[in-house]
């Protein structure tokens, strides 16, 4: 049977063998073999959450040339991007579901960069809102 982690405005089924803990600021998820740390954090708007909302919580990055590849997540929509920092790799999901904004990070060693991505997939492609979000 999966796992699910479920919030006031967001759920999503953990892979197999995957944890998860909850602070103020974000849920974070580590895999059984505690490769990297995949963050979730939750906001909401006033009205609908547009692309430039998004672009505007990310123009750091952006402007550092980061380039955004477009993602959608069940009813999720927005945009990805990947980067080195030292000897970490970091995505970095903004997503977008009528007012609510999800920022999903994931911080690696850079050698194993692509050790977890088909669970992390899988863990994405598994959200879906909660409560009216």
């Amino acid at each position: 049977m999966k796992n699910f982690v479920s919030t006031q405005t967001w759920s999503a089924s953990l892979p197999d063998g995957w944890t998860h803990s909850a602070d103020d600021e974000c849920i974070t998820f580590v895999g059984p073999e505690d490769i990297g740390a995949l963050q979730i954090s939750s906001y909401k708007k006033d009205q609908l959450v547009k692309d430039q909302d998004l672009a505007d919580f990310a123009e750091d990055h952006l402007e550092a040339g980061a380039r955004p590849t477009t993602v959608t997540f069940g009813k999720y929509t927005g945009f990805r991007i990947a980067f080195a920092v030292d000897d970490s790799f970091w995505q970095q999901w903004y997503l977008r579901q009528d007012s609510q904004m999800l920022f999903v990070s994931y911080n690696c060693p850079i050698a194993d960069r692509t050790h977890e991505n088909r669970e992390i997939l899988e863990l994405l492609s598994s959200l879906a809102p909660q409560g009216g979000a």
